[in-house]
């Protein structure tokens, strides 16, 4: 009996762009590099397929996702811009497959699906992309799928499995804070960690540029490499973190019109700080407003639990991601 090809691709589109779609290419590469079976066992199989049709086209097809659990097999649809695929030459439109594809597994990343370990599949799918160049090493995929932050870094293939933690927080960056809410003069930030032993080939250690055509900024941060390889996991998010934060300071020094940085820095500061992302206490002000409880209440909630609310404390253990049993021991069993 023939095995099932882990990863079938596909497309729908016009005859006349369905050669400009190297399907055949991108799907023999997987099925090459990649095995499913590195991940967990919820996923046997992955089908994807290429949307590239106009808003004319009446051709089979929306947007989706599907899992067939008595399967194990994974069904995608998503769209590409068909005006870029008809006008675009053949190496951005790899580009725009690769990065369409990478952005999936942020969306099926999501699903409840009780073994498959999706941040490793996405840096295992990014480094091989990128290696295989058919993605840049410091992609932006702002154009096409409006991310407000592309976080990126050099050496994925030495670093390993750590590398995923930059995708970590990439995502929770794009789930929780919208640029927008900062002025218009910033549409995206591009961060690139540079983490190699020799770092003597980067003369400029903080390099900066604002692109103000595409209201874009990049940002390139050297990172300690020793550091980096002998730190856990959560050291790791931690230095992260901290370098994160270093490089939305330097947003000042650009001296961007109608951005708000120094909201954009408290923002990011108090979601890392409650993913537990980074070791700094918040200040008093910082959890009266994130829980939006009044000053006075989270002092008792700190040091006299028995005269607070159950409700209170509730709303203090969620918000700010701390555990129930520690505000209130004697409760728990």
């Amino acid at each position: 009996m023939e095995q099932k090809p882990l990863f079938i691709f596909k497309s729908i589109c016009k005859p006349s762009l369905a050669s400009k779609l190297d399907i055949y290419t991108f799907e023999v590469l997987f099925n090459t590099y990649i095995q499913l079976s590195d991940y967990g066992t919820s996923v046997e199989q992955i089908v994807f397929t290429f949307l590239a049709t106009s808003k004319k086209d009446s051709l089979e097809g929306k947007e989706q996702q599907n899992y067939i659990e008595v399967d194990k097999t994974l069904e995608i649809k998503l769209s590409l811009s068909y005006q870029q695929v008809a006008s675009t030459d053949e190496h951005t439109i790899k580009e725009l497959m690769a990065a369409l594809f990478l952005k999936s597994i942020a969306l099926y990343a999501d699903m409840d699906l009780p073994d498959f370990d999706w941040q490793i599949f996405y840096i295992d799918t990014k480094t091989l992309l990128v290696k295989e160049k058919w993605l840049g090493p410091n992609i932006s995929m702002k154009q096409q799928f409006l991310l407000d932050f592309g976080i990126g870094g050099t050496d994925w293939l030495a670093m390993g499995k750590k590398m995923s933690h930059f995708y970590q927080i990439e995502k929770s960056l794009n789930r929780y804070i919208d640029l927008s809410d900062y002025g218009i003069g910033v549409h995206q930030i591009q961060c690139a960690f540079v983490a190699m032993p020799n770092t003597s080939i980067f003369p400029d250690t903080s390099v900066k540029e604002y692109v103000f055509a595409k209201k874009m900024v990049k940002i390139v941060v050297v990172v300690d490499y020793d550091a980096l390889l002998e730190s856990d996991e959560y050291s790791l998010l931690n230095l992260l973190g901290t370098y994160l934060l270093k490089t939305i300071l330097q947003l000042a020094e650009l001296q961007i019109a109608d951005f708000d940085w120094k909201n954009l820095y408290r923002h990011i500061r108090w979601l890392l700080i409650i993913e537990e992302w980074l070791d700094e206490p918040l200040t008093l002000v910082e959890k009266t407003s994130i829980t939006g409880l009044p000053s006075s209440l989270i002092r008792r909630i700190e040091s006299n639990v028995d005269t607070v609310r159950v409700g209170a404390v509730k709303t203090y253990c969620e918000k700010l991601k701390v555990p129930y049993s520690a505000i209130v021991p004697e409760l728990v069993s």
